[in-house]
């Protein structure tokens, strides 16, 4: 009802299908908050990241998908990267802590994609600044993409003491659920490049 009330006197027009002024706002105001060139508003959290890890895998034309085992991607999907896009994971760490720059160097195979999710909720753990960088740094060396999983990115900014945008610096895209933390209306957002 607040949200219909504040779309009354903003004099917001409805967005159909994903497009109009509201929608477009929010997607313009989120890929600035995070840094990146675009945004796109998302139903789901799932489904926007599997839009971007196909884009990546079917760009890369490799099928790895880089991954910590505690991703939301293998334990809360149903395999769906490998059902629906044909893409299979590569656990690049232990349980125990969290994904590292040399866990990406060493992988075992060329990945499509590296998939961190920013702070990793079962596990309860999240990289230190200078681990990040380095994971960052890792997947640039190799030429590999890295995509943040970032449901609760609103979290982990004030953890590192760093501006969302200086956080995602570096990293190919990211995702942050709209609901999660901020309690704003179901759905999320995929940001990154505009290609």
């Amino acid at each position: 009802m607040r949200i219909g009330q504040w779309c009354q006197q903003q004099h917001a027009v409805a967005d159909r299908y994903g497009t109009g002024d509201l929608v477009e706002t929010l997607e313009r105001k989120i890929a600035a908050l995070l840094g990146f060139e675009a945004a796109c508003f998302m139903p789901t959290g799932t489904m926007g990241q599997l839009c971007l890890l196909r884009l990546y895998a079917d760009r890369s034309r490799g099928r790895a998908l880089g991954m910590h085992p505690s991703s939301h991607h293998l334990l809360h999907e149903n395999a769906a990267f490998e059902v629906l896009h044909g893409m299979h994971e590569v656990v690049l760490s232990p349980w125990g802590r969290v994904l590292l720059g040399d866990d990406v160097r060493h992988a075992r195979e060329p990945l499509a994609v590296v998939s961190v999710e920013l702070p990793a909720r079962w596990t309860g753990q999240m990289q230190t600044w200078a681990e990040l960088e380095d994971l960052k740094a890792a997947c640039r060396e190799r030429g590999v993409p890295l995509h943040i999983d970032g449901a609760r990115l609103w979290e982990a900014a004030p953890a590192f003491g760093r501006p969302l945008a200086e956080v995602c610096r570096g990293c190919s895209s990211v995702y942050v659920s709209l609901y999660k933390t901020i309690g704003a209306l179901g759905g999320a957002v995929v940001a990154g490049s505009r290609s």
